[in-house]
């Protein structure tokens, strides 16, 4: 917890790990071909798929179940745990 991100080089670290939220994070899901915010619950458990940027923002793609959503990356690096398989 608490990782400092430096490009996809902090990022990609990320992927494919399974993480529990420790506080509500915002996170962007598509629905009808329109982004709709949405909050994931703390305790929430997410999957990283895959890093973007926009700008000086990186992002994460993950999975929350079935539903894939854009969060910001350093919502899982200051505010989730890992979780060990």
């Amino acid at each position: 917890m608490g990782t400092v991100l430096h490009g996809c080089m902090g990022a990609c670290m990320f992927i494919g790990k399974r993480y529990k939220l420790n506080a509500p994070a915002e996170a962007i899901e598509t629905i009808n071909g329109r982004p709709v915010s949405i909050t994931i619950p703390a305790g929430g458990t997410i999957e990283v798929v895959a890093v973007s940027s926009a700008e000086s923002d990186i992002f994460v793609d993950v999975l929350l179940g079935d539903r894939m959503l854009a969060m910001y990356a350093t919502d899982v690096s200051m505010d989730a745990d890992e979780i060990a398989d």
